[in-house]
This record gives C-alpha cells, sequence and structure tokens, in this order.
C-alpha cells in the first residue's frame, strides 16, 4: 500500500508549506494543485493525476479533509465521489482524521452530523465552557449544545458558592 499525497490551496498566494511538511515525509508522490477546492472532481488536474497513480490498495493522502474541497462539507461531497470511484482517502487531521475506504452512514456518504457530534462530545468531556462549544458547533442557542456541556465537579461548586444565599461578593 502506498500513500499518495494532495496538497491543495485555492490561489497562487497561499503557502502550501505547511501541507507538504505534513505529506512530504510519508507519501511515495505528492501533487500540489492551487485550484478552487468548487470545482468538480474531472475538472481537478492535480486531482486527477494523482488519482491516476493510485493501485488497488493504495490510499489518496491530505492533511485535512477539507483540502479535497473548499471547506468541510465539500471536501466530504469529493471525498463521497472518490469513494464511488473506489479509492481509499487518509486524512491526517481534523474531524474526519483516520484511513477510509468506504460509505459509512445510511447509504448517503459520510454523516457530519456524526463527526460534529462526537467532536462536541470529546470537548464536552475535556470541560470544555458552554461559549466554547457554541463557538465550535456554530449553534447561537445554548439549548442546542448543553447536552454536551458537562462542567467539572470543581465548576459546579464554584458556582454554586457563588450563587449561594448569603455570599458576600456580589
Amino acid at each position: 500500500m502506498a500513500l499518495i499525497g494532495l496538497v491543495r490551496v485555492s490561489t497562487d498566494k497561499q503557502n502550501t508549506q505547511r501541507q507538504h511538511d505534513a505529506l512530504d515525509p510519508i507519501c511515495w508522490k505528492v501533487f500540489e494543485e492551487k485550484t478552487s477546492g468548487k470545482l468538480a472532481t474531472d475538472d481537478r488536474p492535480a486531482l486527477l493525476n494523482a488519482l491516476s497513480h493510485t493501485r488497488d490498495g493504495d490510499l489518496l493522502t491530505v492533511q485535512e479533509v477539507d483540502r479535497l474541497g473548499r471547506n468541510l462539507l465539500e471536501g466530504l461531497i469529493v471525498l463521497n465521489d472518490l469513494f464511488q470511484r473506489g479509492v481509499g482517502v487518509k486524512v491526517l487531521e481534523g474531524i474526519a482524521a483516520g484511513e477510509h475506504t468506504a460509505l459509512r452512514g445510511p447509504g448517503t456518504g459520510w454523516d457530519l452530523h456524526e463527526y460534529r457530534h462526537s467532536a462536541l462530545t470529546h470537548l464536552g468531556e475535556q470541560g470544555a465552557s458552554l461559549l466554547m462549544l457554541m463557538a465550535k458547533s456554530h449553534h447561537k442557542k445554548p439549548e442546542n449544545v448543553r447536552r454536551y456541556f458537562k462542567p467539572s465537579p470543581e465548576a459546579i461548586a464554584e458556582l454554586t458558592s457563588l450563587l449561594a444565599p448569603g455570599a458576600s461578593d456580589r
């Protein structure tokens, strides 16, 4: 099994060095494109060139799934297209990190909600604040992320002492 790397930025002014630093040491060959990730797979010559170098069992490797598209959602759409072509993908960092060789979910590709839920659960278990969870999830209402919010016993004790009757500092 070989790893075939893909580095992508949208414009010539953007730097690819961080992606190369992650991919060059582990990939057999790395392809670079400076093009919008909004383009369909068939309209991206560097991606097609990378795919032409993959053999059965090889993995197209990217630093983060959004390097396949302009953002996470478009990256997942391209990822679904790659799966339809029988190409596996290795994602080094981010919400979809890991090796992926097949469709998941109820026949529709990756379930984005599953990954978002997993990330929020992990943050909540680490004691992230409600504001942090709202910022990471892009929710505007606390009730939408409250189920992930698990304050530490210390935080509960501190809040309880501040709200207790007779607390002198207000």
